[in-house]
């Protein structure tokens, strides 16, 4: 049969081999923590940019509308002013295909503005 020595000793192998376990255990939690505080501070940065950029999103805003006017709609002026640089931009490139093709310009009559 088996002695109490043997049974101790049993018994300390054991625990022996839960204390290593729970040792690598403990190391293992303490990377994931380490990795969850850089993450963390990762995300702390990102909102703070986030919101800094906000910020200087809704200064450019209230600074436009100041020069543009109360009440007025942004979103179509943008429109409006990209329809007119489209329209410069066609009767550029129509200038510019005349004067290949040798066509000079006649300028506007006098007094009148081109």
């Amino acid at each position: 049969m088996f002695g109490i020595d043997h049974l101790r000793a049993d018994m300390h192998r054991r625990f022996d081999s839960v204390d290593q376990r729970l040792t690598a255990l403990e190391g293992k939690v303490t990377a994931m923590a380490g990795t969850v505080a850089d993450l963390d501070a990762a995300l702390t940065a990102y909102e703070t940019a986030e919101q800094a950029a906000l910020t200087e999103i809704n200064a450019a805003v209230a600074a436009i509308q100041a020069k543009v006017g109360p009440g007025v709609d942004l979103t179509n002026e943008i429109t409006r002013i990209n329809n007119v640089q489209q329209s410069l931009q066609a009767a550029a490139d129509a200038i510019q295909q005349a004067a290949q093709m040798g066509v000079t310009p006649t300028p506007p009559p006098a007094g009148r503005k081109p």
